[in-house]
Order: structure tokens, then sequence, then C-alpha cells
């Protein structure tokens, strides 16, 4: 049996703000680099601008292939002083939010949107589906908030490069009103592992696949 391991590591910025909103414009204001999506231009520009010719992560970056197919070099990650309840609205764990102050956070979002809208007949509607969103429920619904940025590294960043995301990921946040709530390195190790290996181009006469799971 032959196990192979492999790793990389995250650099994760833990904010109280929806990271898919931001998380490749503070990567390219924090490393200079964009991915295929080219969102973050104008960030990357600014980097390379007050940097000049940097070339601090030209080689650190990892591109992770996401659920769609693309190459990314960073994500949305899981901030676990947070929890989403299903419904988009987000909730500080140790504030320990009962069933009921969930069920008027989301009136209250209505009556602003209702507020807004033309159609008077709105809030009649929102009420009717979270009433029947929260009939019986017995407990109170934790799903992962994903209000952090986590940067995807091939190698254990050195103390410069931690310096400079660091620091712009602060001044990112200033300029865009965004709380930081603190800073995690990660590291990620992906194990495989060999259950069984037929070398030979075909099965010796009489012997199959089922004979290997028949021994397991």
């Amino acid at each position: 049996m032959v196990n192979h391991a492999s790793q990389h590591y995250l650099f994760v910025i833990d904010t109280d703000t929806y990271a898919g909103a931001f998380d490749r414009q503070m990567t390219a204001l924090c490393t200079g680099c964009i991915d295929a999506s080219g969102r973050g231009e104008d960030e990357e520009r600014d980097y390379h601008e007050t940097f000049g010719g940097d070339d601090l992560f030209d080689d650190g970056l990892l591109e992770v292939i996401d659920e769609d197919g693309y190459p990314r070099i960073c994500s949305m990650y899981e901030n676990p002083a947070w929890f989403n309840d299903g419904y988009g609205h987000h909730y500080r764990v140790d504030d320990h939010p009962t069933e009921a102050g969930m069920v008027r956070t989301r009136l209250e979002r209505a009556l602003s949107i209702a507020r807004e809208s033309r159609d008077p007949n709105l809030l009649e509607r929102k009420i009717a589906v979270i009433e029947a969103e929260h009939a019986g429920m017995i407990v109170v619904p934790h799903w992962p908030a994903y209000l952090s940025l986590a940067i995807h590294l091939d190698a254990l960043p050195t103390r410069e490069q931690e310096q400079r995301i660091h620091q712009r990921a602060i001044a990112y946040a200033a300029r865009n009103h965004i709380n930081i709530e603190g800073f995690r390195l990660l590291r990620v190790i992906t194990n495989v592992e060999e259950i069984w290996n037929l070398r030979a181009e075909h099965p010796a006469e009489g012997q199959s696949q089922e004979d290997h799971h028949a021994g397991e």
C-alpha cells in the first residue's frame, strides 16, 4: 500500500462581511495578482504603481480549481465566529441568537424591502413565507458563514509576504468599510491512499477486481 500526501497553505483574512463581494479585489491589492475572471484589475494596478516591478508573489500563489472548473488564487472561507441561518442573515456564534430573534431580523428586513417597493401586497407575502418556513422549527439552523477570504499559497509564506498581505488587507478594508476581525495561516494536507494496484495489462486468468475486494 502506497500513501501520498501533498500540502499547500491558506492565508485567511476573517471579516464581518460576505467575502464573495470582495475576495478577488482584496487579493489583487494584497498580491498584485488576479485570476482569469479579471476582477480586481484596479487593485492590481494600484499594487504595481505602489511597488513597481515587485515580484514578491510571482511564484508564491497557487491556482486551485473551483467547483465550476475555474482556476482561483483565492476563495471565500468560513469564519468560525459567525453562522448563516440559511436565509442570507449572519449571526455571531457568541450572541446565541434565538429562533424568535432570527424571525424578527427577517421581518425587519422584509419591512425595509416592502417600504421601497410599489407592490402593496409584498410585505404580506413575505410575512407568510417567513411564518411557513419557521413553523415547527425546533433547532436554530447553523450554516457556514463565508465572511473570510483565503489566499492560496503553494509554500509557507515568508515574513515579508505575511506583512505585505496584512498591511494591504487593512488598507483595502479601510477603503471599503470592511471590518477585519483577524488573520489565520492554515496548512491544507491532502492524502491519497492506494488501495490496490494491478500492474499486469490484464488480470490473471480467473482473477477479477472482485477477488481483491473479497480479501478486504
